[in-house]
């Protein structure tokens, strides 16, 4: 298998036709014949079946895809990246996050990676929330997002980039938890209330029955909770900028940190070769970049043991 091979394989389950390909690539249908014929052989698998309008690809031929699709990816990112002259590297990369994340987290990435290459555009389309952004990937024209979920179906297939502690947030120290019903709990249309439901019933084995108060986005929760018109669960980010607030991160059942996954999700069409860079380049420095972050917000703020 060499690197003719891969560009067939993936240029090939691309169009399903191996004249297609043959005119892509311009290699005679023979040439790309032989080739298919050598891997099934070095392999010993079956990696097409032919029909009259085409070819489809065994489950074996989708496993040779799937790596030789990562394989070419990383080529051509290192090709790239041992480029002595990123000046001449250039452009564009559509990410679509969510405008807390954009603000407080990615930002600072996106001044380090321009830094290095400096002609590459990043496009940033900032969504209110992990739904309408993974709406916004299907579409074509979105090369990656930065998603933040629970959801093992989601971050078991993609590359967690860090772990986000998630807690309740304050305007002034909470002393009994079981009062807090007595407050309004400040939410939006993507707050988890069924998590504060049940959060509830196991502390304190009974409903949860205080007043809810409905805003439409993150930052209204933020500065209600700073006027001390409230309370809310929110990931740690969102007490940036907000030096006088109380955070109790949540806790599991074993006693640790209950943590959201931050993971990064790619378009399900080929990534191009500078989305291969930045991908790299967040899987290289978003971890310690929020380690630093969450530190201090720790150190800032008042963090508190916890909402156990």
């Amino acid at each position: 298998m060499d690197l003719k091979d891969l560009s067939i394989i993936e240029n090939l389950y691309t169009t399903k036709c191996i004249s297609k390909t043959s005119e892509n690539l311009y290699l005679t249908q023979p040439a790309i014949t032989l080739r298919i014929k050598r891997l099934e052989q070095e392999f010993s698998i079956k990696l097409i079946n032919r029909h009259p309008n085409g070819i489809t690809f065994t489950k074996a031929g989708t496993q040779i895809h799937e790596f030789s699709q990562k394989f070419l990816k990383a080529y051509e990112a290192l090709r790239l990246e041992l480029n002595t002259d990123n000046d001449s590297i250039s452009g564009n990369i559509n990410v679509c996050v969510g405008t807390t994340f954009a603000k407080y987290f990615l930002a600072p990435l996106i001044r380090e990676f321009k830094n290095i290459y400096p002609n590459i555009v990043i496009n940033l389309f900032t969504i209110a929330s992990r739904y309408a952004t993974v709406e916004k990937l299907k579409e074509n024209n979105i090369d990656l997002s930065l998603i933040r979920t629970t959801d093992p179906t989601i971050y078991t297939q993609n590359d967690i980039l860090f772990e986000e502690p998630y807690g309740i947030i304050s305007q002034k120290p909470i002393n009994d938890f079981s009062k807090l019903n007595e407050t309004n709990f400040i939410a939006n249309n993507y707050t988890n209330i069924d998590f504060l439901k049940n959060w509830w019933e196991n502390k304190f084995s009974r409903i949860f029955d205080g007043p809810i108060v409905n805003v439409d986005s993150s930052e209204a929760i933020m500065s209600l909770i700073s006027q001390d018109l409230g309370w809310s669960m929110l990931p740690i980010i969102h007490i940036s900028h907000y030096k006088s607030l109380y955070f109790y991160p949540f806790f599991t059942p074993d006693n640790t940190n209950y943590l959201l996954m931050n993971v990064l999700v790619c378009n399900k069409t080929p990534t191009n070769a500078v989305t291969e860079l930045f991908v790299e380049f967040l899987k290289k420095h978003a971890k310690t970049h929020a380690q630093q972050l969450f530190s201090t917000l720790m150190k800032s703020n008042f963090l508190c043991d916890s909402a156990k």
